[in-house]
């Protein structure tokens, strides 16, 4: 039997033979930091890329989880976020959020949140992609992308002008 599941409008086959340990294995060595939790926000796993990005084994991030290092003033931003996932509000939620690096340091991410359900529509858990933005200016309020761009274009034109420079 082929299994077909919709996906952001498109029809994706699966494999009925596809194994758990493939989904583990790709969630893994995955180049960007993930997470799976419970509906309550529970940790139940995190992959390297994860650990290394925030500075923490898993353990530890199992033992306080990662609400407790989400930055102070993001923490609505995130509970709005699961809120309306868990509500069937949005179906998935994309945000720039911070934490709070284990030696104390601001790390952003941008962040895809999904929330699986069961096939009664009960809520299983949250799978949150976290991919780390690197070379972002630090500023207050909604103009973090706007700025993170700004910054990309400075050192674009200031390699450009340099380099006309040496000419």
């Amino acid at each position: 039997m082929e299994l077909q599941e919709s996906w952001q409008g498109e029809t994706v086959q699966q494999d009925p033979d596809a194994s758990p340990e493939a989904f583990a294995l790709a969630f893994d060595i995955a180049a960007v930091g993930m997470a799976v939790l419970t509906p309550e926000g529970r940790l139940l796993h995190a992959n390297d890329a994860l650990c290394d990005m925030l500075g923490y084994t898993r353990s530890e991030l199992r033992r306080f989880g990662l609400r407790a290092i989400v930055h102070a003033d993001d923490v609505d931003a995130d509970n709005d976020s699961r809120s309306a996932l868990l509500s069937g509000v949005q179906s998935d939620d994309r945000r720039e959020l911070r934490w709070r690096h284990k030696r104390g340091r601001t790390v952003w991410a941008s962040v895809t949140r999904v929330l699986q359900r069961d096939e009664d529509g009960r809520p299983r858990y949250f799978v949150d992609p976290k991919e780390k933005l690197v070379g972002i200016v630090f500023v207050q309020g909604p103009s973090i992308r706007a700025a993170y761009h700004a910054e990309l274009r400075s050192m674009v034109y200031g390699a450009m002008n340099s380099s006309k420079e040496d000419e």
